[in-house]
């Protein structure tokens, strides 16, 4: 009998021993299965993934060219508007104050305005154009000799004598003949070359630059200088070792000791 048990005692080991070998090999089964499952997942959500990703780069791409289009086509049509304002715009004009018909540089309605022919290039034949006369030499349009000495405008510019009164040809009317303003480098068509406040003729004859706004470089300007009664000729009018700009800016006197009054 003993040995009968352990006989059967070891047919039970032996069919337990099966069944966990058995067991052994389905867990190592399912594992696999589950692992090579898990890497379809992630594969598949890998794919899925780039291909999303694709379609949305597309989508961004196509709504860019689309505002790309869309911005071209509303440049379009502000320039096309643009053109049409400015067609409407040069149509008034040459309807109104655009209109020159003589071509002598004012417009009609200038001309109008001032008295002279629209028809007419020069109206009083005196050879300058109705331009010339009004804006350049300032002369009478409608009278060929507006300073009557017998000489026209136009032969007294031509000889470069005065053709609004004695003397030579002063176009701007500052005092200089135009001869001297050549010489001096002033303009021959503005009073104050250089906008200081002091005109040519006036600068001529105190010394002042009349092309500089600033003669002695002391910071102020010739008029300045003249209204505070300093010398534009020279930096420190008093001699006390600062510039008549500085004193004038730290409210000194620069013609003398104590403040600016």
């Amino acid at each position: 009998m003993p040995d009968e048990n352990k006989k059967n005692i070891k047919i039970e080991e032996n069919i337990n021993n099966v069944i966990g070998g058995r067991k052994l090999k389905i867990n190592k089964k399912l594992f696999i299965f589950f692992l090579f499952l898990i890497i379809i997942i992630i594969f598949s959500g890998l794919i899925y993934f780039i291909f999303l990703n694709k379609i949305s780069k597309n989508i961004i791409k196509e709504n860019k060219n689309n505002s790309i289009e869309n911005s071209i086509l509303e440049t379009s049509k502000t320039e096309e508007v643009k053109t049409q304002i400015n067609s409407f715009i040069s149509g008034q004009e040459s309807i109104g104050m655009g209109m020159d018909k003589d071509n002598d540089g004012l417009f009609d309605q200038q001309e109008k305005q001032y008295g002279t022919d629209i028809d007419k290039y020069d109206t009083d034949a005196d050879g300058l154009s109705d331009y010339q006369e009004l804006i350049i030499y300032q002369t009478d349009p409608k009278n060929p000799d507006t300073d009557a000495d017998e000489i026209s405008d136009g032969d007294e510019v031509e000889n470069k004598t005065n053709p609004k009164g004695e003397g030579d040809m002063d176009t701007d009317g500052d005092g200089l003949s135009d001869e001297e303003e050549k010489k001096y480098g002033t303009n021959i068509r503005k009073k104050d070359t250089n906008d200081d406040g002091v005109n040519d003729f006036e600068a001529i004859q105190k010394g002042i630059d009349a092309i500089s706004t600033d003669t002695d470089k002391d910071g102020l300007r010739n008029y300045a200088e003249i209204k505070l009664g300093t010398d534009p000729l020279i930096p420190d009018t008093d001699g006390d070792g600062y510039n008549d700009g500085d004193e004038v800016r730290n409210g000194y006197n620069p013609k003398g000791e104590g403040k600016l009054k």
